[in-house]
């Protein structure tokens, strides 16, 4: 069995109570093995204002820290799935023709880039560069539905 933070903070405020001690505030939390939270403690020594104002701070460093913890765990969730887009990519790209794959590899490192740098104005650039590569490659009626096999009495039935 571990031991109890608690026991040891217990232990530590018998000798922060003494005179000559900062004005101070202490909390601690116990975890079971099974991980759920069960008992808790805090220790304050301060003038009323100044107690408010480090439980203001508290607030916002616990607040700060569960952000960190949900996004933490957000991106080990994101994990599997960004595998997942990832291999479907490499999938889509490698069955296109050379010439393409190689435009395409490239405006991505150039996104990359862009992103990491935050650079709008490049942003702006590649996303003409590749509305430009799909009308190049794919001719201009691309971002229509393929309706050039379409035919009306295809689905009347027989009916005139």
């Amino acid at each position: 069995m571990k031991k109890s933070v608690l026991d040891k903070l217990q232990e530590f405020k018998k000798e922060i109570d003494q005179p000559g001690f900062n004005s101070h505030f202490l909390v601690g939390i116990d975890v079971t093995e099974n991980g759920v939270p069960h008992a808790s403690m805090m220790i304050s020594k301060g003038k009323p204002f100044e107690t408010i104002g480090m439980i203001d701070i508290l607030i916002r460093n616990l607040k700060d820290t569960r952000k960190e913890v949900i996004n933490e765990l957000s991106q080990k969730n994101n994990t599997k799935t960004v595998h997942k887009i990832s291999d479907q990519i490499e999938n889509a790209l490698g069955s296109l023709p050379k010439h393409i794959r190689d435009k395409v590899i490239d405006i991505k490192k150039r996104l990359d880039k862009a992103f990491e740098e935050n650079d709008q104005e490049a942003l702006d650039k590649l996303k003409i560069e590749l509305q430009n590569l799909k009308h190049d490659e794919l001719g201009p009626d691309s971002d229509d539905d393929d309706d050039s096999n379409f035919n009306i009495t295809d689905f009347k039935g027989g009916l005139a």
